[in-house]
């Protein structure tokens, strides 16, 4: 078993400044810098003009947006999901769908140009007559929205009816990394069980980013200790690169 990073999906964050190394923030340095050339500040917001990466957002770019992730449609294809926020469109609504990925959809944030009407976003999911549970509008200032969607099933298209509005840009949370820089521990020795959180994604094992089980180990094990509990709702492995790839299942 071979694995180079873990990562864990939550819904919410909370920040405490702290004097971390270079690309790291949070009260115990857990947090890894989302923003472009990373350029953060103490508490993980982007400064000197620097934006989220691509395929983050929200508060210290900690949130995946899901729009990125193997995305097999989007109805009708409009500036509103290129991540660029200073180009915008004027859309009645949108369909995004994925064709073999399910997620658990726990909020969605909207820029748009102005907020000129009261007209509310509605979110609809697995086709348009399944309306988001329990949906909630948060106006997080003049030019953000968030829609929040305690949705109990796992999702695959999303339409978003946004009558009046000029959108900007449109986001959909997979929820954040918990995994980062958490104690951890395997049944196999020596190998170095903390690579697997370390945020490094380069697959070459050579490369220090990898860690590993011994292959003499017939039910190996590895595990991480969160420092709080938190609600999970999905794992993401990612593996090593070459012809010892190993993990299937």
């Amino acid at each position: 078993m071979i694995f180079c990073v873990l990562t864990l999906g939550v819904l919410r964050l909370t920040l405490i400044e702290a004097v971390c190394d270079y690309g790291w923030f949070g009260p115990n340095c857990e947090y890894m810098c989302r923003c472009e050339r990373k350029m953060c500040d103490g508490g993980g917001v982007c400064r000197d003009g620097a934006r989220c990466q691509k395929g983050w957002f929200g508060p210290s770019c900690q949130y995946w947006n899901l729009i990125n992730m193997n995305i097999t449609g989007i109805e009708p294809t409009t500036e509103a999901t290129d991540e660029q926020e200073d180009t915008c469109t004027f859309v009645q609504n949108l369909k995004i769908s994925w064709k073999s990925a399910r997620f658990e959809i726990s909020w969605i944030r909207l820029i748009v140009r102005d907020k000129v009407n009261t007209t509310e976003p509605e979110v609809r999911l697995n086709g348009s007559a399944t309306k988001c549970p329990d949906q909630t509008v948060s106006h997080y200032d003049r030019k953000t929205i968030d829609v929040y969607c305690n949705a109990s099933s796992l999702v695959h298209t999303i339409h978003i009816y946004v009558p009046g509005l000029n959108v900007c840009s449109v986001y959909i949370s997979g929820g954040r990394n918990v995994a980062l820089r958490q104690a951890t521990n395997e049944s196999s020795r020596p190998f170095n069980s903390k690579l697997a959180v370390d945020g490094n994604r380069n697959g070459n094992y050579n490369s220090g980013s990898c860690t590993h089980s011994d292959s003499d180990h017939k039910n190996p094990t590895w595990e991480v200790r969160l420092t709080s509990p938190q609600s999970i709702n999905r794992f993401v492995l990612y593996n090593r690169k070459g012809k010892y790839r190993n993990i299937s299942s």
